[in-house]
């Protein structure tokens, strides 16, 4: 499979997990392996030692660069609110690094009186996997054990997809597709 066949949509979601992202870029906060928390904690204590080592502007621009507002974190709750015609979207992300069952997105709609009409919760878990599901596809991965497939001439040459790899990336324009139509009218 060509990537050139791959929605952009797609193409995009990889390239944000690929980390090529902004803060927030995800609603969900992903735990940090212990060495790099530990990183970030020395960090944290290198910058406050004293406290007021760095000036505000300073500190400031150390924790955008280093996205400390939400990476390596112990807690985190993230409220927006998207007004619409009928009401109001309220989403909240939480987190809390010593209890991650707690983890959670959740999304409230709510009616022009502020009466919730439909709220959602999923784990915060549950929000890193479909990110996982819609970023990286198991058939791109490359196999560098085996030889080159390329003849003497240079070109290259790539071998027909799986049967498996066929039914992926058509659920997966499915999948997109649905994604791309959730935000057009209704039907």
């Amino acid at each position: 499979m060509s990537r050139s066949a791959l929605p952009a949509g797609f193409l995009l979601l990889a390239a944000l997990a690929a980390g090529c992202h902004g803060p927030m870029t995800f609603p969900a906060i992903q735990r940090l392996p212990p060495e790099e928390q530990l990183s970030v904690d020395q960090q944290w204590h290198n910058m406050l030692t004293p406290v007021n080592r760095l000036d505000d502007t300073l500190l400031l621009d150390v924790i955008i660069f280093n996205q400390f507002h939400e990476r390596g974190v112990n807690r985190a709750t993230f409220v927006s609110e998207k007004d619409y015609d009928q009401g109001v979207v309220r989403m909240t992300v939480t987190f809390e690094a010593a209890r991650p069952q707690r983890d959670s997105f959740t999304i409230e709609i709510m009616d022009l009186k502020g009466q919730v009409l439909r709220r959602a919760r999923f784990p915060g878990s549950f929000v890193l996997q479909r990110i996982k599901d819609l970023t990286e596809n198991p058939y791109l991965e490359i196999d560098t054990t085996q030889p080159s497939n390329q003849p003497a001439t240079g070109a290259t040459t790539e071998p027909a997809p799986s049967i498996e790899a066929l039914a992926y990336q058509k659920a997966m324009q499915e999948r997109w597709a649905a994604i791309a139509a959730a935000t057009q009218p209704a039907p």
